[in-house]
C-alpha cells in the first residue's frame, strides 16, 4: 500500500512539474484570471463576514439590558467589522491597481 500511494505522488508530482505550458501568454491570462477570481471570493467573503459582525454587534447593542459593558462589546465589534472590511478591500483596490503593470 505505501508503495503505490509513493508512487502515485511521485507521479502527480512529475505531471505537476513536466506538465507542458503552451505559451507565456496563457500562463499570464490563467494568472489573471485567477487574480480576478480570488479577488471576487474575497470581496463576498468580507462582506457577508462584515454582514454577520454588523449584525451580531447590532443584536448585542439592542439586547443589552442597558449593560454598558455590552452596548459597548457591540459598537468594538460592529467597529472591527467595518474596519476590517475596509483594510480587506483596500488590499484588493491596491491589486487591482498594481495588476496592469504586472503584465
Amino acid at each position: 500500500m505505501k508503495k503505490v500511494s509513493k508512487a502515485a505522488l511521485v507521479v502527480l508530482i512529475l505531471l505537476l512539474v513536466v506538465s507542458p505550458v503552451a505559451s507565456a501568454s496563457t500562463v499570464f491570462t490563467q494568472a489573471e484570471r485567477l487574480i480576478s477570481d480570488v479577488q471576487k471570493t474575497i470581496i463576498a467573503m468580507s462582506t457577508a463576514a462584515l454582514a454577520v459582525g454588523a449584525g451580531f454587534g447590532a443584536f448585542m447593542m439592542k439586547f443589552s439590558g442597558g449593560d454598558h459593558q455590552k452596548i459597548a462589546n457591540g459598537k468594538k465589534l460592529i467597529w472591527v467589522s467595518v474596519s476590517g472590511w475596509a483594510v480587506i478591500n483596500g488590499i484588493t483596490l491596491i491589486v487591482r491597481t498594481v495588476q496592469p503593470y504586472i503584465q
